[in-house]
Order: C-alpha cells, then sequence, then structure tokens
C-alpha cells in the first residue's frame, strides 16, 4: 500500500489526476451515459437516469480512468516527482559532503559555515521540481495556442 499526499488545495499544476485521469473519465462516462439515453429513447422509455442507472454507468469509466498507468502519465505530465524519504537522505548526504569539504578548505576553513541545513536543501529540491511542472504547463499551453 502506497499512500500519496497532495499539497492542500492543489491546482492543475500539482495534480496529475486533473491532467489524465479526469480527462479519460469525463470522455468514458459521458460514452456510457449516452449510450444508456440512446438505449431508453430507442425503447421509448422516459429519458430519466434512475439511481439504479450511475454505478452500472460510472464504474467502468471510473476503473479505466483511474488505473494506474493513468496516474504515472498524469504526474509525468504535470512534472511531479514521486518522492520517498532516500531524495531527503542523498540531499543530506550530499551537503554533509559539501560541508566536509569547505571545512577542508583552508580558504573556508575561517568562514562561519554557510552549508543550509538539510530542511533549506529540501525546499530547494520541491522548488525545482516545482519549477519543472510551472515549464511542462507553460510548454502545453505552448502546443495547445499552437493548435489552435
Amino acid at each position: 500500500m502506497h499512500i500519496i499526499l497532495h499539497v492542500p488545495h492543489p491546482s492543475h499544476l500539482t495534480q496529475g489526476e486533473d491532467l489524465t485521469n479526469f480527462k479519460l473519465f469525463k470522455v468514458a462516462y459521458r460514452k456510457r451515459k449516452h449510450a444508456r439515453f440512446a438505449k431508453l429513447f430507442a425503447e421509448h422509455k422516459p429519458h430519466l437516469l434512475k439511481a439504479s442507472d450511475v454505478m452500472p454507468i460510472v464504474t467502468p469509466a471510473w476503473e479505466a480512468a483511474f488505473a494506474p498507468e493513468y496516474h504515472l502519465c498524469g504526474w509525468k505530465e504535470a512534472g511531479i516527482v514521486l518522492f520517498t524519504r532516500s531524495v531527503m537522505h542523498t540531499i543530506i548526504r550530499i551537503e554533509l559532503h559539501k560541508a566536509k569539504r569547505q571545512s577542508a578548505d583552508p580558504r573556508t576553513a575561517n568562514k562561519a559555515s554557510t552549508t543550509p541545513c538539510w530542511r533549506a536543501c529540501l525546499a530547494r529540491h520541491l522548488q525545482a521540481v516545482a519549477s519543472k511542472a510551472a515549464a511542462s504547463m507553460k510548454a502545453r499551453r505552448t502546443r495547445a495556442n499552437k493548435m489552435a
């Protein structure tokens, strides 16, 4: 089991599901709903969906649209990188290595340590991920504008 958390009040920039999953879901849902209406029309029945009609329409569309491979596609398109603690540990190791090199360097040995704490390093990493997502969205908008 994997628990994935999103930032509060996510937008399309940080929620890959909006880019792929819900897009696919809406298309599949509408197709199934229109097919149901066509069947009702052909049978000369009232053109209203009953509560019992909803789940047979929604369930297959939902299961198809929210398959794991589509999650990964959406995250990739949004520029979201799956985050594990190994990233944080790698950043800490790199910063400790930099600090050791600085302390061994006679030019910087007398200066106060300028090595940022691991939280600042993690914040820089997350900022880089966010800027990649913003660049990805800008490229998507540019492509969409060229097609329009």
